[in-house]
C-alpha cells in the first residue's frame, strides 16, 4: 500500500543566461535577466550597494521615507509553459550559510509590504523602508537579500525579471530627509 516515487529532473534545454547564472556562478549575467523558479529552490541574490553608496558620504541620522525595491517584469522572456508567479519573497541573508529570515518590514502586513505582481502583470515591489532603515543605522548588517517564488512548495510558478543594465530595470527607489545642519 506504500510506495515511493522519485522524479529527477536535470537541467536539459536549459537557456543559455540560466546556465551561465546558476551553473556557473556568473553574476554579471543578472544585468540583463533575473530568475525566479518555484519547486527548486531557484531563487535570486540581490546585493544592496552600502548605506554610503545610497545616501553619499557624511550623512548620518538620516531618517528613511520610504524604501520601495521595484521589480519589473520581462515580459519578452516568458513562454506558454509555466505561468507567471502571483507572489514572491524578499528575505535577508545572515552569517550563516543558507539561512535566511522575514525582513521587518513584512510585520507590517502582505499588503504593505508587497510581492504580489500588479494587476497589469508588469512588476513586483517590495517595500522594505524599516530593513534600508536598521541597515542605514547600524543595527543590523547590509546582509544580501534573497528573492524566491512564495509557497514554491505548492505551485510551479515562475517570474523572469528585467536586470539592472535594462531599460526600466531592477531598482530601490529610496525618499529620505535630513536633519538640518
Amino acid at each position: 500500500r506504500r510506495y515511493t516515487h522519485f522524479n529527477n529532473m536535470g537541467l536539459e534545454g536549459v537557456s543559455e543566461e540560466i546556465t551561465k547564472q546558476v551553473i556557473e556562478g556568473d553574476t554579471m549575467a543578472g544585468e540583463n535577466r533575473i530568475f525566479v523558479q518555484a519547486m527548486s529552490k531557484f531563487r535570486s541574490k540581490i546585493i544592496l550597494p552600502s548605506p554610503e553608496e545610497l545616501l553619499g558620504e557624511g550623512k548620518e541620522n538620516v531618517a528613511i521615507n520610504s524604501a520601495k525595491l521595484v521589480l519589473p517584469v520581462d515580459k519578452d522572456f516568458l513562454e506558454d509553459t509555466l505561468a507567471i508567479a502571483s507572489n514572491l519573497v524578499l528575505l535577508h541573508g545572515s552569517e550563516t550559510e543558507g539561512e535566511f529570515h522575514n525582513l521587518q518590514d513584512i510585520a507590517l502586513g502582505s499588503s504593505y509590504f508587497g510581492g504580489t505582481l500588479n494587476s497589469e502583470g508588469t512588476e513586483y515591489y517590495f517595500n522594505i523602508t524599516q530593513h534600508l532603515q536598521m541597515v542605514i543605522d547600524g543595527h543590523i548588517p547590509n546582509f544580501p537579500l534573497y528573492l524566491r517564488v512564495a509557497n514554491s512548495h505548492q505551485n510551479a510558478g515562475r517570474a523572469v525579471l528585467k536586470g539592472t543594465g535594462r531599460d526600466n530595470p531592477l531598482r530601490l527607489e529610496i525618499k529620505f530627509t535630513e536633519p538640518l545642519k
